[in-house]
């Protein structure tokens, strides 16, 4: 079984380079060989594999996919040294590797497998000594209600800092946490650069890619939506701009009689502490701190949707070597019980409009494969409409991003979001990682950066630029540290999820991005609070 990694997202903004040579001969070589270990034609996978870790430093993936396709192909000794090299580069799936890959089953029979397995025991009783060492990310990025935004930012880079050279798996979770964290705090670019390489293959442009046509996506998506019960949107939940599609779906759904607002980052525990007087507070979910989150929701209630938890994760599981994705299964059925519980089953006549995260709309899982939240309606005859709009868009490099996006890119036609029509009057989706089975597949415009801030929260999300300076807060120090400066709607508690917030750091002086309303705006520094001012914007 090849290894995979769940890709982060992350992209900095303005990065326009070309990809360097050597990454797209990599990435050729790297396609090459994932597509002969699919068709089972395992010597040629591995002699593709082996040029491929022949290169400048190959990653520890790669490595461990080179052993699998040489132990299949009856070159043990070869597989061996992979391994070994493997192991030596990072690779840490060591379940994976000790038990569950039926790709190296040859290997575990022979004499040499011992060695290979008492390298990786010693790396696991390392690591878990290591681990219980570090200081405990979740519990910082869990703490953000009672110690704030800033805080918990500061908290979360800290470690980082500290512990350069932890395990990949503590290094991994804090990663996934620091992107969602520079999110919410207003650092999109930063937690796009997050991302690590994820060594996955990735799509070769396909062939008559530039005869399709782009198509302005959320009319298309209004379109489709005629006559359906149920559409369904994702997004990676370390891009806010993601967030924006969905806003902008609000209104034209609305007025074809949807009314319910399913929403995977919702807390399923809080009850009516959800929200407070017709807007989001820090109690109602994770994701939802971020402010455009927060809009989101807020416009929703606004207009009269009526905001549904379905999320669910079966406490204790734990997947087996029989069926290793027995708790991705389980979490899918049980949010699908919860999301038919609370609206089909209440409403026959209901429309609901669901915002997920990354895979839960693919309809079709590859064969083994996770059976997504999409696919578990499909099959109780509920047709949804599906739209991802997480594999094309912008990445931290441009290496790490699809070959279709690139020349989407250059063709120009991302100047808006879109969907790219085919000849035939179907829609263009990548075979990546399943996303061929959703029926819609949006192209994100690059993120430019406009007031020091994204140029979206302008173009697509409606807000003004309002600049900090004198006339807003007057203390904002020059003395190297970082600050947090916050903008509320009057009348919302200091516990509302803010209109925007933005990390200000020495030589920055970013712009708040505003609705037209009345706001308070704080200033928050480590030690807390420092100034505060109200303000209105026309």
């Amino acid at each position: 079984m090849h290894a995979t990694k769940t890709a982060l997202a992350a992209a900095a903004a303005l990065l326009l380079a070309a990809v360097p040579l050597a990454a797209q001969q990599a990435d050729s070589l790297r396609n090459a060989a994932a597509a002969a270990y699919g068709r089972r034609d395992y010597p040629a996978s591995a002699a593709l594999y082996l040029r491929l870790t022949s290169m400048t430093a190959p990653t520890a993936l790669d490595l461990y996919n080179a052993a699998c396709s040489a132990a299949l192909a009856g070159r043990p000794g070869e597989a061996f040294a992979l391994l070994r090299r493997a192991l030596d580069a990072g690779f840490d799936d060591y379940d994976l590797l000790l038990a569950r890959d039926t790709d190296l089953a040859s290997l575990r029979r022979l004499p040499e497998w011992a060695g290979v397995a008492a390298a990786a025991g010693d790396k696991v009783a390392a690591r878990e000594r290591l681990l219980a060492s570090l200081p405990d990310p979740v519990k910082a990025f869990s703490a953000m209600n009672s110690a704030g935004y800033l805080a918990t930012y500061l908290a979360l880079e800290e470690m980082a800092a500290a512990h350069p050279d932890a395990p990949a798996q503590w290094r991994g979770m804090l990663g996934e946490l620091r992107g969602w964290m520079r999110a919410i705090v207003g650092d999109p670019a930063g937690a796009l650069a997050l991302e690590p390489p994820d060594g996955r293959p990735r799509p070769a442009l396909a062939a008559g890619f530039d005869a399709l046509a782009p198509v302005a996506a959320v009319p298309a998506i209004l379109e489709a939506a005629k006559g359906r019960r149920l559409v369904m949107v994702n997004e990676a939940h370390h891009v806010p701009q993601g967030r924006v599609l969905t806003l902008e779906l609000l209104q034209g759904l609305h007025a074809q009689g949807f009314r319910y607002l399913a929403v995977e980052a919702l807390d399923t525990h809080n009850g009516d502490a959800r929200v407070r007087d017709g807007h989001p507070v820090l109690a109602t979910g994770t994701y939802t701190r971020e402010p455009v989150f927060g809009e989101l929701l807020r416009a929703a209630l606004k207009m009269g949707w009526t905001l549904v938890p379905y999320d669910a994760y079966p406490e204790g599981c734990r997947p087996t070597a029989e069926d290793p994705n027995r708790c991705n299964n389980l979490r899918e059925s049980m949010s699908a019980d919860n999301l038919y519980a609370r609206t089909f089953a209440r409403d026959p006549a209901a429309k609901v409009l669901v915002h997920a995260g990354y895979s839960h709309v693919v309809k079709v899982p590859r064969p083994g494969g996770t059976q997504w939240l999409a696919s578990v309606l499909e099959r109780r005859g509920l047709a949804p409409l599906t739209v991802d709009q997480t594999e094309m868009r912008e990445r931290g490099s441009p290496e790490m991003e699809p070959a279709a996006y690139r020349r989407a890119e250059t063709l120009g036609w991302l100047t808006r979001p879109v969907l790219l029509r085919e000849p035939g009057g179907g829609w263009y989706r990548s075979t990546a990682d399943g996303f061929g089975s959703v029926d819609m597949q949006v192209f994100t415009p690059r993120t430019r950066v406009v007031h020091g801030r994204p140029d979206w929260l302008f173009t697509r999300a409606g807000r003004t630029p309002v600049p900090l300076g004198p006339g807003i807060l007057r203390r904002i120090p020059d003395d190297g540290g970082t600050y947090l400066v916050q903008a509320f709607a009057a009348g919302e508690g200091d516990d509302a999820i803010p209109l925007d917030q933005v990390i200000v750091c020495p030589g920055e002086m970013p712009a708040l991005a505003l609705l037209p309303g009345r706001y308070r705006v704080v200033l928050m520094g480590r030690s807390g609070e420092m100034a505060r001012t109200e303000l209105s914007v026309p």
